[in-house]
């Protein structure tokens, strides 16, 4: 009781506000290049997760002796680069209509190429209580 009451209280209403400006952003959103922190969020909603913060960890694979039960280091290097290529594809023809990633760090696309296409609309601070962290997500709209 001290740990969930006191210490460690789980009161969301002080947290909420910027998250629901994120949920309704997304909700007015069919295809949303994302930062992790919202992957919980569009799975709610039912749409598809670009980056679900375990992405990062495959392509920083290193070359590994060849096993059985997993391709090959070649296979997975050319299949993350194809995927990269794919993401970068996708901003280039503005097929996201709203892009949420984090602020100063999305290992799927530079602020240099999202700059070409995209605007930027804000930045959300969102709180996670769980782990005491805030993360700063940008907004970004296609450009008209």
């Amino acid at each position: 009781i001290l740990n969930a009451y006191v210490l460690y209280p789980n009161r969301p209403q002080k947290f909420q506000a910027n998250w629901n400006k994120i949920i309704a952003l997304t909700a007015q959103a069919e295809n949303i290049l994302n930062s992790p922190a919202i992957a919980p969020l569009l799975i709610e909603q039912g749409k598809q997760i670009v980056d679900s913060g375990e992405n990062e960890y495959y392509y920083a694979t290193r070359p590994y002796t060849p096993f059985p039960l997993m391709p090959s280091y070649e296979e997975v290097v050319q299949r993350g680069q194809e995927y990269l290529n794919e993401v970068e594809d996708e901003v280039r023809r503005k097929s996201f209509d709203l892009v949420i990633i984090t602020e100063n760090y999305s290992p799927f696309i530079s602020e240099r190429i999202l700059r070409n296409y995209y605007t930027y609309f804000e930045t959300i601070i969102v709180d996670m209580p769980q782990t005491n962290q805030q993360w700063r997500l940008q907004v970004w709209i296609p450009k008209k």
